[in-house]
């Protein structure tokens, strides 16, 4: 990954920047489990 180049790629006017980037993949052997506590959006999520 090249941080400045998504930067430039997303957020070309600066403002904003990735703090985290996931991955999604395929899931493991037996993967499933009860769903965690989830934060509130409210909370979390800021739109632009």
């Amino acid at each position: 990954m090249d941080p400045d180049s998504e930067r430039a790629d997303y957020f070309p006017d600066g403002g904003w920047k990735a703090i985290l980037v996931v991955d999604i993949g395929h899931p493991g052997e037996n993967p499933w489990f009860d769903r965690l506590s989830r934060s509130d959006p409210a909370d979390t999520l800021d739109w632009a």
